[in-house]
């Protein structure tokens, strides 16, 4: 929940961001939001398969992923100005999430019975769901009184805590 918050809220605020942040017209927010989908389609499709194959552990792969998040919402909170960079920044952003949320149900799904296994990715989509429902009140504060920036020092903040969890235990 500590990673998929920040990647909630910047979800739910994106067209606001789209518009008021970096001028975009209706139409170009859906380009826009076409290619977020475009690249988590292909994250998903060849990435995940790809990495899965190549032997890498679970734990390895969900450290790399928070590793490349933190990364990625860094570059975000300090070197976005455009959309054209703030479209760059969504690679690896939009890739480490696609991998660490299909690992995380994966996990999630090993460790009940398999009779339990729809129980327990029912919870999975009710924590997705309560994200969802916070993420544009806490967005609407985040972006009216400290702006764009905030959106990625958010999210670096909150996985380089997780980072730091998961590597020191």
């Amino acid at each position: 929940m500590l990673s998929g918050l920040p990647v909630g809220v910047l979800h739910g605020m994106f067209s606001m961001i789209a518009l008021n942040h970096f001028h975009l017209t209706a139409e170009q927010n859906g380009y826009v939001l076409s290619y977020a989908g475009v690249l988590s389609i292909i994250s998903q499709g060849f990435i995940i398969g790809r990495l899965t194959k190549s032997g890498h552990n679970e734990w390895t792969l969900i450290n790399g992923c928070i590793l490349v998040l933190c990364i990625s919402n860094a570059l975000m909170a300090l070197l976005v100005s455009d959309i054209i960079s703030f479209c760059i920044s969504l690679i690896p952003m939009v890739a480490a999430g696609a991998v660490f949320s299909t690992v995380i149900q994966a996990m999630l799904t090993k460790t009940v019975q398999p009779e339990d296994t729809g129980s327990m990715l029912g919870v999975s989509m009710a924590v997705h769901s309560l994200i969802r429902s916070v993420s544009p009140t806490i967005g609407g504060f985040l972006f009216q009184y400290y702006g764009f920036w905030s959106f990625g020092a958010i999210g670096f903040i909150c996985n380089a805590m997780l980072l730091v969890y998961l590597l020191t235990r």
